[in-house]
């Protein structure tokens, strides 16, 4: 048959003859931890809650636990309890009072407290760790969501869940789950919960990609089976649906096309430089043969400074013949003087005679 007992703030059982009660250490100990709900279910099932009461209607509200102890414990097993506190609550003459924010878990004992926080990965992390017997801590943002995640898991490998304002007080370590209540986003890991969840995070996300993947190809083969679609047909609506299939689909496709275009390319450019190296016109192969841009420079400079030279010298009237070259009809050596020439030298001398002439004539 349940029970309940009632203490107070100090952990004495709360009696008209306060005198003779006696104190409960682990209930003090709660009021320091803040704990709102404890479950310990390993002999029976045993629930404890806070909330708070007057004696009387002008009296100020007092803080008091409720202890509850069952045989079994299921999902209606809540909201028994909260009823045994109402009626215990009358029979001691105390008025309950669930305006406060510190005993919105007893309020909402019972009740739907609506979508868990975080996602299913995170609560699947959960769960594996309870079965791996490790003691997690989490935070949450709200007791409506610390009882949200409550009722979503799977506590058949806890023995002992709390819901408290500090998860890292003595009295709770040897708790399998403690949900913490604080200004904490969706499901955040407390304490050495943060290494264990990234100690198993890898894993599970790769058994959890496995387990999603496979319920989409199972969804897949029952609509083939139950449909008169086509697969090609399929395969285009799931494109259409979900964006993320069509995008690695079109990158592998454009991807492909890429390097064969640029393999395309470096072929063509290569046969292309070939066919200007095979077909180097003589004058570049003779430029090449003789050394290039630096040599005909320096060629073109010798060139030069020896025709200033020789031009100078004649227009002076120095010579009458221009040194190594042939002679100039009208002007210098008589006929009949064996004179060696050069082609270079002839082709200069006649370009210098040419262009010197007119000078001459006037002077």
């Amino acid at each position: 048959m349940p029970t309940i007992t009632i203490y107070d703030s100090e952990g004495k059982q709360y009696s008209p003859d306060q005198a003779t009660a006696e104190r409960n250490e682990r209930i003090e100990e709660f009021f320091f931890a803040g704990v709102r709900l404890s479950l310990n279910l390993s002999h029976g099932a045993e629930i404890i809650a806070f909330f708070r009461a007057r004696e009387s209607k002008t009296g100020r509200a007092e803080q008091y636990y409720a202890q509850y102890q069952i045989q079994t414990f299921d999902r209606s097993a809540l909201a028994q309890f909260k009823t045994a506190i109402e009626e215990r609550a009358s029979e001691l003459g105390l008025e309950l009072d669930t305006s406060g924010q510190d005993v919105q878990v007893f309020r909402e004992l019972g009740t739907d407290p609506g979508s868990p926080p975080g996602d299913d990965f995170d609560r699947k992390l959960i769960e594996q760790l309870l079965q791996q017997r490790r003691r997690v801590k989490v935070g949450v943002g709200s007791y409506t969501k610390a009882l949200a995640l409550l009722s979503s898991l799977n506590l058949s490998n806890a023995r002992q869940i709390a819901i408290a304002d500090d998860g890292q007080k003595d009295v709770l370590s040897d708790y399998n789950l403690v949900i913490e209540q604080g200004p904490h986003q969706g499901i955040q890991p407390i304490g050495k919960t943060k290494s264990d969840f990234e100690d198993t995070q890898s894993q599970r996300e790769d058994q959890y990609i496995k387990e999603k993947i496979q319920h989409i190809k199972s969804e897949a083969v029952d609509i083939q089976k139950n449909t008169s679609i086509s697969e090609d047909e399929l395969q285009r609506r799931l494109e259409q649906k979900i964006p993320v299939l069509s995008t690695s689909r079109s990158s592998s496709h454009t991807s492909s096309r890429s390097s064969t275009s640029s393999t395309s390319s470096r072929h063509r450019g290569n046969k292309r430089n070939d066919s200007l190296l095979n077909s180097k016109s003589l004058p570049r192969r003779v430029f090449e043969r003789i050394g290039g841009g630096k040599t005909l420079v320096l060629f073109i400079s010798i060139l030069l400074i020896i025709c200033g030279l020789t031009g100078v010298l004649y227009f002076s009237g120095i010579i009458e013949t221009i040194p190594g070259g042939s002679i100039i009809p009208g002007v210098g050596t008589p006929a009949g003087n064996d004179t060696t020439t050069t082609p270079t030298t002839t082709t200069t001398s006649l370009l210098l005679y040419a262009a010197l002439r007119p000078y001459k004539e006037r002077n």
